[in-house]
């Protein structure tokens, strides 16, 4: 009861923040920011924490920009170059990036795991395919046949 009362006095953009202080979010959160009054700016390094805080094996952010949101341990793949616009982020695996909102958008990545992945043209891991290796500072692929077609990830 109280807390649709308070609830009901706070801006919408303040929700996410306050079921955190009463304790009431239901699992791992994710930086989505499509409503209007969400705010935008944040760093990289807190970005970084909610990925890692909220543990899940893959998911997708459209906060901040650039490299550096992709926590250690994790693929990130982005919708703009140099690491640019929307980022989606893999543990191990997704044969279909649409669960990511990312299916056919990628045009740069960063594998900070210590594991290759292979990225897919076709859905449920089919399809020509390239290698992305771990390290690196996040690599646009423009250079090839690769920007805006990949459909699936796993870790091989």
């Amino acid at each position: 009861m109280i807390v649709v009362r308070v609830a009901k006095t706070v801006s919408m953009a303040m929700m996410p923040a306050l079921a955190v202080l009463l304790g009431t979010s239901s699992g791992p959160a994710h930086a989505h920011t499509n409503e209007p009054n969400a705010p935008q700016t944040r760093s990289s390094a807190a970005i970084q924490q909610e990925v890692l805080r909220g543990g899940a094996d893959s998911g997708w952010v459209t906060a901040g920009r650039g490299f550096n949101r992709c926590p250690s341990g994790y693929l990130c793949l982005f919708t703009d170059r140099r690491g640019g616009g929307h980022m989606a982020y893999f543990k191990w695996a997704s044969p279909n990036l649409a669960h990511q909102h990312i299916n056919n958008r990628t045009s740069s990545y960063w594998n900070r795991t210590h594991y290759n992945f292979r990225a897919y043209l076709g859905a449920n891991y089919t399809g020509e395919s390239m290698l992305l290796s771990p390290g690196g500072n996040g690599l646009d692929l423009n250079w090839g046949s690769y920007e805006d077609m990949i459909s699936s990830v796993r870790s091989v």
